[in-house]
């Protein structure tokens, strides 16, 4: 597929839906449904036209910034220093340009009222996670958190009538105290510094996200990025910063953008691309440089998380001679888990750019291929199997670079760089280019170590991000907006179903009625099947009944526990235990079957049987024959099913259901009891036509469906031992006889069968009582006879 041409076929579908909607005048009962319709359509719009992105992940300090700037050919572009500096997310869009690189506008966005209350509440909840972790689970301890559960501080309806009390309660008493975990202390700076920013510019949050972006120039641009002093806690607790309301043009100055930092949502940059960079590239697309993901700050995780679920591709930026990253690790799995919200196959479009990778040390001595000099060098090995964790098994997906050095050759001197370190990386790069110059490239780590002596690994890392991003970056948001576009076209469906149309001739109207009259009869049949419901002794499976099976099945599983011989065989030692079951007068029974074997042989042949091993038989045994009876159980209800649709009344529906009538009544139906009402009738006939009640059987045959009846050696049960004691020791003891053991075993066997009874019925009820309610839906749904009437009949405006 050609994911340009099928984008663009999308984008123009979506604007021809909306024209259509707007000329579309539905009537009253359609109006949510043109609702609906028009959802689906901005569904659409917005993912078949958002560029193709890729995010730039990492840790601090990795370099995110410095290699987006050189990336774009605009170097110093963003700000960057060796320390942690980028605070807020950055989009740069990327386009053709006719000249020089050159950046034609920067902008920046806030978040809204609703997403600044997701923030709070994204805070909140690792706050209070963390602070049950220390209580060892529990909500009291260290930290009482019940105060903050349920706790909303920001109404997205109106920001200025938040509430903060639950968090001031929490944070005040202890905020100078070694009592407050730095952690928690680090999150309550973050929650009190949207608070104090919300009061001076609550009133400026946008209604939608995106809109209301206010231009900025290189300066003020900095303040919008720079943590500075941010998220560093003030001497004592604050309760609210004196500052007086922004005006709406006093957001774009550095002190405006400072007081609402922790409500920036992005900085968007636009940037022409000098047509020799770009030559190639499939533009437009977007770059999103992230804050970083060791920073411990739930804002910035919330922010990332956010980024991500409009992201095509992710670039992971590492520390090439410290590729392991936690944080980093983390996140992978959780986007391979399908969580956060993330399109489904962003991790298979994961490449890792290995910044400082004039920081790895080549081997001493002389190789002779790739191969063997990755495994010569302790830096590479690790460098391959952490990109081969990250890619899911794909190490060709790297690019090594070194953004000093790329920054350097371009004539830029990046922030806090010391001149000893330039110097070295200038150096080390080269000499890297000498190593690999000459080798075998039999290594998927070849062409980015072959880049590095190039242009510093400047050129590997636009190849792989560029080609990753117009590629199978593209082809992620063609799938979004087909699933999109599948979503609009089932209700444009339903909506087109309402414009006029001819009249039923005599031959349909014949049909339509005798149908309905049909459907009625079936109606009935179930409807009164619904109120037999059998029992398990008197349902049919095969030349038995149900309830008969259930007790051969339970009765074979015990009966085949490996255990009974050496059960029987101790009970054949009237040593066992320390007490016997109370016997009559006479004499006590014999020993059946003695040997004259010396009774510590047998013990040491047979040991003693606990109550240990038998509860764990007795639970394996309960999962297998509830297995079974489920199995059973399917069966019965498919004959059970099979034998009502055999039925005539019955069967003559399903019939005509799966003739051109159902066309003819799908076509008719909405003209006489509306849309809504016709799709919930024709489901509920798609179900009579495919009616296998076994398959509800799957939504009701859980093990928290019937109620537990305990294990049978808990106390209360009518079985041959004293439970209370035998849980304290641990072994039979009452085990006299044979006749004792046997008993033993018929208990077991009627205590399984009691529990597989009682789940067996409640499956059982509960299939009849989805019949009974299916049988009450339809009786309430089926067209009335005046309903009928205007199915027939044509309606206002159409042709006779």
């Amino acid at each position: 597929m050609d994911h340009v041409v099928e984008i663009a076929r999308l984008r123009a579908k979506a604007v021809a839906v909306g024209e259509e909607l707007i000329r579309l005048e539905p009537p009253a009962d359609l109006q949510d449904l043109v609702r609906t319709a028009w959802q689906r359509q901005r569904d659409l719009h917005l993912v078949a036209h958002r560029d193709p992105t890729a995010a730039l992940a990492g840790g601090v300090t990795a370099g995110k910034s410095l290699l987006a700037s050189l990336l774009v050919d605009v170097p110093g572009l963003l700000f960057s220093t060796n320390a942690p500096a980028t605070g807020n997310p950055t989009r740069i869009r990327l386009a053709r340009g006719s000249g020089p690189t050159s950046v034609t506008r920067r902008r920046v966005t806030l978040l809204t009222a609703e997403a600044v209350a997701e923030l709070v509440e994204h805070i909140l909840a690792g706050i209070i996670a963390e602070a049950r972790r220390m209580n060892g689970g529990r909500d009291t301890g260290s930290y009482d958190v019940r105060g903050l559960l349920g706790c909303r501080p920001v109404d997205p309806t109106d920001v200025q009538r938040s509430d903060w009390s639950a968090v001031t309660a929490f944070f005040e008493p202890r905020w100078n105290t070694d009592a407050l975990d730095p952690s928690l202390k680090e999150w309550g700076v973050e929650l009190f510094a949207i608070r104090d920013a919300l009061r001076v510019a609550g009133h400026l949050l946008p209604t939608n996200p995106g809109t209301g972006a206010e231009e900025l120039d290189a300066e003020t641009m900095v303040a919008a990025l720079e943590i500075g002093d941010q998220r560093m806690a003030g001497a004592g607790f604050s309760r609210h910063r004196s500052m007086q309301p922004l005006l709406p043009d006093q957001l774009a100055t550095v002190t405006g953008l400072r007081a609402v930092f922790p409500l920036i949502h992005e900085v968007i940059v636009d940037v022409a691309v000098d047509p020799a960079v770009c030559a190639g590239w499939a533009l437009p697309m977007a770059l999103i440089d992230l804050p970083g993901t060791t920073a411990n700050s739930r804002r910035d995780q919330y922010l990332t998380l956010s980024e991500l679920r409009t992201t095509t591709v992710l670039a992971v930026v590492m520390n090439a001679a410290e590729p392991a990253n936690k944080e980093l690790g983390e996140l992978v799995r959780a986007l391979t888990e399908g969580r956060h919200g993330a399109p489904a196959d962003l991790v298979d479009s994961i490449v890792v750019l290995a910044n400082k990778a004039d920081r790895l040390n080549p081997p001493g001595y002389a190789v002779g291929s790739v191969s063997d000099l990755v495994a010569s060098s302790e830096d590479l090995r690790t460098l391959n199997d952490e990109v081969g964790k990250l890619t899911r098994g794909r190490p060709e997906q790297v690019a090594l670079v070194s953004a000093l050095a790329v920054a350097l050759t371009a004539g830029h001197q990046p922030q806090g760089a010391r001149h000893e370190d330039a110097a070295a990386a200038r150096e080390q790069v080269r000499r890297w280019g000498r190593i690999v110059n000459g080798l075998v490239q039999d290594h998927p780590m070849a062409a980015a170590l072959a880049a590095i002596g190039d242009d510093g690994g400047l050129g590997r890392v636009r190849e792989l991000v560029v080609g990753q991003t117009t590629g199978p970056g593209l082809g992620i948001l063609v799938r979004l907006a087909q699933a999109h576009e599948a979503e609009l076209d089932a209700v444009l469906v339903r909506l087109r179903r309402s414009s006029p149309r001819t009249a039923a001739n005599e031959h349909e109207r014949s049909r339509l009625v005798s149908l309905v009259a049909d459907l009625r009869v079936a109606q009935r049949v179930y409807s009164a099947e619904a109120d037999r419901v059998p029992a398990l002794s008197t349902l049919p499976h095969g030349s038995s009944t149900v309830d008969a099976e259930l007790v051969d099945l339970v009765v074979a599983e015990v009966d085949g526990w490996p255990l009974w011989p050496a059960t029987l065989s101790t009970a054949w030692d009237f040593g066992v235990g320390r007490s016997r079951p109370p016997r009559g007068p006479g004499r006590r029974p014999g020993r059946p079957g003695k040997s004259g074997r010396p009774r510590a042989d047998r013990a040491e042949n047979h040991g003693v049987v606990t109550t240990t091993e038998i509860l764990a038989s007795y639970t394996e045994s309960r999962s297998v024959v509830r297995y079974r009876a489920d199995a059973l159980l399917v069966e019965a209800v498919r004959e059970w099913a099979s034998r009502l649709h055999g039925r005539p009344e019955v069967a003559a529906v399903v019939a005509r259901l799966s003739s051109p009538d159902r066309e003819l009544l799908a076509d008719r139906l909405p003209l006489g009891i509306g849309h809504d009402a016709a799709d919930n009738c024709l489901e509920l006939l798609t179900e009579l036509v495919d009616l296998e009640l076994a398959t509800e059987f799957a939504k009701h045959h859980a093990d928290t469906a019937a109620p537990h009846t305990g294990d049978p050696l808990e106390g209360g049960r009518a079985l041959p031992w004293d439970p209370t004691r035998e849980k304290r020791s641990g072994t039979i003891t009452d085990l006299a006889d044979l006749v004792t053991a046997e008993r033993l075993r018929r208990d077991l066997s009627a205590a399984l069968v009691h529990e597989v009874r009682l789940r067996s019925r409640y499956v059982l009820n509960e299939v009849f009582d989805n019949l009974a309610e299916f049988a009450r839906e339809l009786n309430d749904i089926l067209p009335t006879h005046r309903e009928i009437d205007r199915m027939v009949n044509p309606p206002e405006g159409a042709e006779a």
